[in-house]
């Protein structure tokens, strides 16, 4: 991934947000970096994965590329939606709102 293709922003004191990082994949994917909140600060990198039913988005946090070319992988036959499982029809959706 170039560096120039992510979006930096700034901690936020008030919430305790960490700095983090974005860039978008193709088809409405995106990566996420970010440190841990806690006392380590690891990296952490999530896949954000746009739900099937359009109203928000499934995280998956990745332990490494292996983790991101799997799930990428899985996620081929649905067009790189994340799917509902046992969804009844309604608009139940658990996942991370887009708003």
């Amino acid at each position: 991934m170039d560096h120039d293709a992510w979006t930096g922003y700034p901690a936020l004191r008030d919430s305790a947000v960490q700095p983090s990082a974005v860039t978008p994949l193709d088809g409405g994917l995106w990566l996420h970096h970010t440190l841990t909140a806690d006392a380590d600060h690891h990296d952490a990198l999530t896949l954000l994965v746009p739900c099937d039913c359009g109203h928000g988005y499934v995280l998956s946090l990745l332990e490494g590329q292996s983790d991101l070319l799997e799930l990428l992988q899985e996620l081929r036959p649905t067009g790189g939606r994340a799917v509902h499982s046992g969804d009844t029809g309604g608009p139940y959706c658990v996942s991370t709102p887009a708003t």
